[in-house]
This record gives structure tokens, sequence and C-alpha cells, in this order.
């Protein structure tokens, strides 16, 4: 139950839109904001490359009485490519080229309920099936939640920045900290990481793993081990927010275009940090390459990825009917038809509006929702009003 809620209240915060603080009049207008986070209970990392336009910012949950077995949250910005995309892993490190991220998901498990007891073991499993481990050894590597009513485990994965491909790998990860996921993540070089992994029940084994040809190298090994609080250094840079700068710093940053875009955090006078970027004009042709990855994720059903790709995209175009329209169907598998009804009242005018209630008159998302008499009388009061 606890863990439903605070995904709920991350869930619920993620789709809220911020409100906008002021920066010089150059940069103006446009602001989107990455993300907004409690400093008391997350580590910021910002790490950034001139050459590569590569920009990670990494929220860390900080170590915790109240480990929930929640991944954290990094969010990845090639401003070369106008490109912006969120991971949720438990370790996270970039390579020496920006061109891999090699990353950890999460598996967890609740406790047995004797009602779906089928489905538990099948799930158990499955998590066995992926890791490659053996039941002795998935007990004893698993991480638990503070409230002991979750277990989980790391997966090791890999995404190539470029085209978004992931690529998993048949091995349990070790966390290394009790009350927060850790590990010693090290790319010697642009393909092999090296990473702490549970191969037999007891045991530690640093292997350096060929993420191209899966070819592994055994480096060190010895008992089970836990490190205190550590901080997570998640790409080849100096991480930009320490003591001095935590309440804030902007950095000037150059579009393939050539046009010059604001990146900068803030303490607000709440005490949380808003990260954020500002521009002065819009960008339609970027805006228009993010239509078929937004329509992909709907159609995988990536709810939460979506939202980010198309609050990006219309950052980068406010005005693209098209995008909008994957917002109302994103709207529609997380059932907020509320929101659906006022975007179609507020985003659209009353010609483009006619247009998109068509649209959404036959997409597929909606089709169980003209058995709901509510559903029905708000969209004959959106849709035939003039």
């Amino acid at each position: 139950m606890a863990r439903t809620l605070i995904f709920t209240q991350y869930f619920l915060s993620f789709l809220i839109i911020f409100f906008v603080f002021p920066l010089p009049v150059a940069f103006a207008q446009q602001e989107f904001v990455i993300t907004s986070i409690n400093p008391e209970k997350t580590n910021l990392g910002i790490f950034h490359s001139y050459k590569y336009k590569f920009l990670l910012v990494s929220l860390i949950s900080k170590e915790s009485k109240d480990f929930s077995c929640l991944p954290n949250h990094y969010y990845i910005y090639n401003y070369g490519s106008e490109d912006l995309f969120e991971l949720q892993a438990g370790n996270l490190k970039v390579n020496s080229n920006f061109s891999k991220i090699f990353f950890s998901k999460i598996h967890s498990l609740g406790g047995l309920d004797k009602a779906k007891e089928t489905q538990w073991k099948k799930k158990v499993k499955k998590i066995i099936k992926i890791l490659g481990s053996s039941p002795e050894t998935m007990e004893i590597g698993k991480s638990i939640s503070s409230d002991q009513t979750i277990s989980c485990w790391q997966e090791p994965k890999l995404i190539d920045t470029t085209n978004k491909k992931k690529k998993g790998f048949s091995y349990l990860m070790a966390n290394l900290c009790k009350q927060q996921w850790c590990n010693e993540l090290y790319w010697p070089d642009q393909e092999n990481i090296q990473f702490w992994v549970h191969i037999k029940p007891n045991k530690l084994h640093l292997i350096r793993l060929n993420t191209k040809s899966e070819a592994v190298e055994f480096k060190d090994q010895g008992p089970i081990f836990f490190k205190q609080e550590m901080l997570q250094s998640n790409a080849p840079r100096d991480n930009l927010v320490t003591s001095k700068t935590l309440k804030g710093k902007t950095l000037v940053l150059k579009t393939s275009t050539g046009k010059n875009m604001l990146f900068a955090w803030k303490m607000l006078p709440t005490g949380k940090i808003k990260v954020f970027l500002q521009r002065s004009d819009i960008d339609i042709k970027s805006a228009k390459t993010k239509q078929s990855t937004i329509a992909n994720l709907i159609a995988q059903k990536k709810v939460m990825e979506a939202f980010v790709a198309i609050r990006f995209a219309l950052w980068l175009d406010p005005n693209n009917q098209d995008i909008k329209f994957e917002r109302l169907k994103a709207f529609g598998l997380s059932l907020q038809f509320d929101q659906v009804f006022r975007s179609l009242r507020d985003d659209f005018s009353t010609k483009e509006r006619h247009k998109i209630c068509q649209k959404l008159h036959v997409e597929n998302i909606f089709i169980k929702q003209w058995q709901s008499d509510k559903f029905v009388k708000s969209f004959k009061k959106i849709c035939y009003s003039s």
C-alpha cells in the first residue's frame, strides 16, 4: 500500500504543469521544467559534455530508513539532436563518448498472497529466468524495503543513446548498500563495463562485461560486503552540483542550429530545487521528428515515458496539433478522461476541435468509453458545441 501511494504521488506530481520562474528577457516565454526535487531527500547530479552536447540530470534517493525498492530517476538530454528521455534505474553510468548508458532495471516482488499464489509463482520464475540466477542466490542477494513487504533485485541493462535500443544481461547485479541503490560501475573503455554481481549465494564477483560480445572477464571475488551511503558518479565528468552551486547555476548551451539556450537549476523559496531549460524560439522541425516516437510509446503503453516526450515536444512547438492529439491518447490510457475533455476545450480552436473529435471518435483507446454515459455526455458537450 505504501509503495502504491508513493508511486501514485509521483505519477500525479509528474503530470502537474510547473509554474514559471522569470529569467532574462531574451529567454522569456519558452520554459521547460525537467524536474523539481526536495534536496533533503534527493541528491541532485548534473553532468555535462560540451563536446557531445549531452546533459544528464540524476535524482538519487538518499540513504534512508524508508527504503522502498523504488528506482532512482535520470533525465538524459542531447541538445545536439533535441532529444530528451527519462530512465528509472537503481544505478547508472555513461561511457566515455556518451554513446552508451549502462543501468540497472529494478525487479520487485511483494509478499505471497494465497489468493494470487499462481500469478506470484509465475512472476518469481520470470525474474529468476531474466537474471539467470538460482533461488538460493536470489534469496541472499535480494534487497528488502524498510517495511519488509517488498523484495527487489537489479538486472543490468544497456541503452544506446542514439537509437534508444535496450539490451539486457542475465546477471543479478549486487546492491552494495542496504538502504539505497549502489554499485561500483566503471567503464575502462567504450565497450567494457565493470560491476559487482551475485553468481553464488554467499560470494560477490567483480566482472568486466563486454557490452558488444557479452564476453566476461572475472576481475575479483570475495564475501558479501556493504558500503555506507555512496554517491553515484553517473558520467565521466565532474558533478556540477556542489555545496557552492546547490542553490543554483545557469549554463548557456548552443544547439545544433547555432542558437543559444539556457539550462539552469534554482532553489526556490520553498526549499525545493527546480531544474529547467529556457529558449526564446520554437523548433517546428525538431518537434515533428518526435511524433513517431511518441506514437510508438503510446502503442506500447509506456505512458510515463510518453508524457515526458509529449511535454518536451510541445515545448519545442506548442502548436503541433498531432502531438496534442497524442496527448489526448495518453490521457485516455492513464484513465484521465477529465483531462481529455479539458484539453479538447482549451487546446484547440473550434475548427480544430471538430476535426480532432472525429479522430477521437474512432480511436481504439476510447472504444470502451462509449459505454459510459458520463463520457458520451462530456463528448457531446465539448465536440458538438459551437
